[in-house]
């Protein structure tokens, strides 16, 4: 067989593509009973580089002197990096200008602003640009809160949970039976262990994990060190559940006769544990 050299054009990195740059991203956000939950990983991909981003932008009416309501907004997304940035920024930009007194008000600007940012960046370009991008929308205005996917130029109001990008079915799995009747805290927790699972299992999500969460009509960042210890003691809790997997299905251990005792101790452990971690989410303040 003749042996045919690949052309040097084949063997040089190639440019990226206009607009690359955060895709391999998980994303994801919960509606609580008294706020609402965004959370995502924290690496930006640009072909072959890695690095740290912040994926989620928020913005509070508090920080202006000519506030007229009460309320705090978090957005994030999957995508080019270009455009998650650019529309975030039109997003909070409205926000503060047009200062919605409730949830109805805040929906509309954000159609009407994902709408004009398509159709200024994004509809007119050639095929060869990136243009694929999603987002969740998360907002408290006044103590009521509401919760956005997109994509495209289209805006649908979420019940419950969302989740976009890399790894997504697996985030999904993790919350779509848990988040239910959660408080903002224990949904920002509930929100580590879905990014986590989709890190686990799929190669294409980034490193590390961010989590906003909107309580009070304000924006809490999740300090990474308790994040850390989210991802911790949802590690323990698998080993509980494994142990009382096992002892469900009958298979016989030296303790059989200490283990529920055991695993009753350590739930009690962990939920003393959960609780002491949630309530440090609210010490440091917006």
């Amino acid at each position: 067989m003749q042996f045919r050299p690949k052309p040097l054009s084949r063997l040089l990195p190639q440019p990226k593509r206009l607009g690359e740059g955060r895709r391999m991203t998980i994303a994801l956000g919960i509606l609580a009973s008294d706020g609402v939950v965004i959370a995502a990983d924290a690496q930006e991909t640009s072909g072959y580089f890695k690095g740290f981003a912040l994926k989620i932008h928020e913005a509070m009416t508090q920080t202006s002197v000519h506030s007229t309501v009460q309320s705090a907004i978090a957005v994030t997304g999957a995508g080019p990096g270009v455009y998650l940035d650019g529309i975030a920024e039109e997003i909070i930009r409205k926000f503060h200008g047009s200062q919605d007194s409730d949830i109805a008000s805040f929906e509309l600007h954000l159609k009407e602003t994902l709408e004009d940012f398509y159709a200024r960046h994004v509809a007119n370009k050639p095929s060869h640009i990136d243009r694929t991008f999603e987002l969740i929308v998360g907002a408290q205005i006044e103590g009521s809160q509401g919760l956005w996917v997109t994509e495209a130029s289209v805006v649908k109001p979420s019940l419950g949970f969302e989740a976009i990008g890399a790894g997504h079915p697996f985030a999904r799995m993790a919350i779509q039976n848990r988040a239910l009747y959660m408080d903002a805290q224990s949904a920002a927790i509930l929100s580590v262990l879905g990014v986590t699972l989709a890190k686990e299992y799929d190669q294409d999500c980034g490193k590390g994990t961010m989590v906003v969460f909107l309580k009070d009509n304000l924006a809490y960042t999740v300090p990474p060190y308790l994040v850390q210890e989210a991802e911790k003691l949802f590690a323990r809790y698998a080993g509980i559940e494994h142990s009382a997997f096992l002892y469900a299905l009958g298979k016989q251990a030296p303790d059989d006769l200490k283990r529920p005792r055991k695993i009753n101790g350590w739930l009690r452990q962990l939920r003393k544990d959960f609780s002491e971690l949630a309530a440090e989410f609210l010490k440091h303040k917006p």
